[in-house]
This record gives structure tokens, sequence and C-alpha cells, in this order.
């Protein structure tokens, strides 16, 4: 069974988690998902820029 999701705001809101589980799986989800929901992930591209400038990610 395959779920489908209908809004990108649960993967989004793992951004903000203080894990690094957390936005790791995020980032890559919204990587598979960006085709379908850019309109919903763009409102949120800063937080996902501050991933790509530390060194860590």
């Amino acid at each position: 069974m395959q779920l489908s999701i209908t809004s990108a705001g649960g993967i989004l809101s793992l951004l903000d988690e203080n894990t690094e589980k957390g936005p790791v799986y995020a980032l890559h989800r919204l990587n598979a998902i960006v085709d379908v929901f850019w309109p919903e992930i763009s409102d949120s591209i800063s937080k996902v820029y501050i991933f790509k400038i530390q060194k860590y990610f």
C-alpha cells in the first residue's frame, strides 16, 4: 500500500528539529517531492539553504 501526501508541511517541519536525523530525512524527502510541491517548498527555501552552507551537510 502506497501512501500519498497532500502537503509538504510535515516534512518541512522536520527542518526545525534539533537533531541531525530529522533535517537529513527531510532534505531527502523534499528532494523526492520537489516537483510536485515546489510552491509550498519555495516558501521555506531559506531553511533549506542554511543546510547547504553548513559543513556537516
